[in-house]
């Protein structure tokens, strides 16, 4: 009997597939191993870490990129776009790896709340091989996972936000940062990355640009525009400055003569 109480307790703290623990997410990430999404131009993505070991010596030092996959389980590094908050140990985003970026963040439930962010990305800039994978590269949180070592950056974001599902590999990206777990049904599914971002995240957009929407509160705002209307109003300010210092140097300029002129007038007058 004790026997059989033994073995079914052991069988019962077995993951239910390989590489899966149920329910239990890593809440104390690593060092350099912590994402976040605040919106669609400030948020930090998982990729493989040039500076890993193993990937130097099976890649980097021959050449080649490893594919989003092929870096599963093994070295990786947080990425960061943006200067709204950079966690300990994050690197900033190569210059030109996001080419576009749409975010949203859905607090209808908040028992599985989310932020969600997806667009496309230049794997080259990035340093990683975006040709063998079909998209099904999944990094997350499940300490059991792909990246057991990582987590959520929960002091970035609002909400209690505890796990996180990536999926990269193709040219295109998608995250999610959920209040619940990675089970199914959930809304960071982490059992689904040969489906991709499609069936993760089905209102999956990859188009131009980079927008931002809260559905709770029914906004959104195109963070593209309002970027180039800030710069706009920015170089506007700037510009006008610098015409009215201009404008002052020449006057002042303009009026010496005339002070010149009429210093020498009441000094003949003195005379």
């Amino acid at each position: 009997m004790f026997v059989l109480i033994a073995i079914a307790a052991l069988w019962s703290a077995v993951p239910t597939q390989a590489g899966w623990c149920p329910g239990d997410v890593q809440t104390n990430p690593s060092i350099g191993q912590m994402v976040y999404i605040r919106d669609s131009m400030n948020f930090c993505l998982m990729l493989p870490s040039p500076s890993d070991p193993t990937l130097k010596q099976d890649f980097y030092s021959q050449g080649k990129y490893p594919s989003i996959a092929a870096a599963e389980g093994l070295g990786l590094q947080s990425f960061c776009l943006g200067d709204y908050y950079m966690p300990n140990g994050s690197l900033p985003m190569p210059k030109g790896v996001i080419l576009s970026a749409h975010a949203k963040m859905d607090f209808s439930d908040p028992n599985d709340a989310y932020y969600q962010v997806t667009g496309r990305m230049d794997c080259n800039a990035a340093g990683i091989d975006c040709t063998i994978d079909g998209g099904g590269g999944q990094y997350d949180n499940n300490k059991c996972g792909s990246a057991p070592d990582s987590g959520v950056a929960t002091n970035a974001t609002a909400g209690n936000l505890v796990s996180y599902v990536l999926i990269a590999g193709d040219g295109t990206f998608c995250m999610r940062v959920c209040s619940g777990n990675l089970e199914e049904g959930n809304k960071c599914n982490g059992k689904q990355d040969t489906g991709g971002c499609e069936i993760i995240m089905p209102d999956f957009d990859t188009g131009p640009g980079f927008t931002y929407r809260d559905v709770l509160a029914g906004t959104f705002v195109n963070q593209t525009l309002a970027t180039s209307t800030a710069t706009a109003t920015l170089i506007a300010k700037a510009s006008a400055a610098a015409d009215v210092a201009t404008s002052s140097k020449s006057n002042a300029l303009l009026s010496a003569p005339c002070v010149f002129v009429a210093l020498i007038a009441l000094a003949s007058l003195a005379i």
